[in-house]
């Protein structure tokens, strides 16, 4: 499956998709979110839990990271 046509499909067959496809790399809280990262094929994918009703709210689909612009943390002072 490519980027594009992951995109195209509704949240429920992303979801299902990337668990039986997809390979989970890491979870991270950020604020009222555990956001999961999986790779899958030449993309990857972040699926927003929300933890107050522990239920999807999003799943964004990346480029593969090699592509993407990371920014360097500023030196601490």
């Amino acid at each position: 499956m490519t980027l594009k046509e992951f995109s195209r499909c509704t949240l429920a067959e992303q979801y299902r998709h990337l668990s039986r496809k997809g390979r989970h790399l890491l979870t991270r809280g950020s604020g009222n979110y555990y956001l999961h990262l999986y790779s899958l094929d030449h993309f990857y994918a972040e699926v927003w839990v929300d933890i107050r009703g522990y239920r999807i709210t999003q799943i964004v689909s990346l480029p593969e990271l090699a592509a993407m612009s990371v920014p360097e943390e500023e030196p601490a002072r």
